[in-house]
């Protein structure tokens, strides 16, 4: 099959999967403030600010757990807000940005160990490698999508959509080498409905190499780079995703699913341990 008609048979799919979800009776729908946190990589060589260590992301953990928050994945968000499902009292979402193995070496056993769920997006060519497609030039390791479907069938962690081969600095992509803006966004003198296509089409083969390799299908897509437009949120829904996350620092009430558009977070620094980790999500700005 060429990798135009399974992206327009998996399409099909996505939006029958997403149309057909069953309905319970759910408490009343009331607005929520829901802190949702930014990590990316745990390493004890903290030498960026999207790198912590082990034992300051379990401390966070145990800081959560302490305050009474209970987590939950975006999908049970979305299900609240359409009135399928409660959820608990004091709620916050955990998300991991990129996928790489520290993910599943060291985030996913603490989540074990607590009992506590985390959502990670991935980059779809780089599932498994620690090289670019070059298999030379070094990177660092990702998780295989065994480890993927392994953790997904724990319960404790969501996987969504962080592009399949978008995930780059304008130019030429990271995983392909094909012309590309910054993420998702336009390319210089591209139409409108090219700009489409190729959004669509990379975003689908992410969505169905998921579902082919664990039986789950990503409903949210995170912005590399937190860059977005208008444009990239008007087709990303026509395509069937349920909301998006940008990396706009900030909190927000959800009041309906409208809200699950361009999620702000919460970025989590090294540095923010304890009571400042507290102390920002109770002072994040409402966006």
């Amino acid at each position: 099959m060429g990798r135009k008609t399974f992206s327009r048979t998996f399409i099909i799919v996505f939006l029958l999967f997403i149309t057909t979800t069953t309905k319970i009776e759910a408490a009343e729908i009331k607005p929520i403030k829901i802190p949702v946190l930014m990590y990316h990589h745990i390493s004890d060589e903290v030498n960026n600010s999207m790198v912590v260590s082990k034992d300051k992301f379990l401390e966070d953990i145990i800081t959560l757990k302490e305050a009474g928050y209970e987590t939950i994945f975006l999908t049970e968000l979305h299900d609240y807000l359409k009135g399928n499902t409660v959820l608990p009292k004091k709620p916050i979402i955990i998300t991991f940005d990129d996928g790489y193995s520290s993910f599943y070496e060291i985030a996913y056993p603490i989540a074990k160990e607590t009992d506590m769920k985390l959502t990670v997006s991935i980059i779809g060519w780089s599932v498994g490698r620690d090289t670019m497609m070059d298999d030379k030039t070094p990177i660092i390791p990702h998780f295989s999508w065994e480890q993927a479907k392994e953790m997904i069938d724990s319960g404790l962690v969501d996987i969504q959509n962080h592009t399949y081969d978008l995930h780059s600095t304008e130019g030429y992509s990271a995983g392909f080498n094909k012309p590309t803006a910054k993420g998702v966004m336009k390319l210089k003198g591209e139409n409108e409905y090219k700009y489409r296509m190729r959004l669509r089409d990379d975003l689908v083969t992410l969505n169905y190499l998921t579902y082919n390799n664990t039986r789950h299908i990503p409903l949210f897509l995170v912005y590399p780079y937190g860059a977005y437009s208008d444009l990239t949120e008007k087709a990303i829904y026509n395509f069937g995703f349920k909301g998006s996350l940008t990396s706009d620092e900030g909190i927000r009430e959800y009041k309906t699913v409208n809200d699950l558009k361009k999620m702000p977070r919460i970025n989590v620094t090294n540095d923010l341990k304890g009571e400042k980790l507290l102390n920002k999500i109770n002072n994040a700005k409402l966006k």
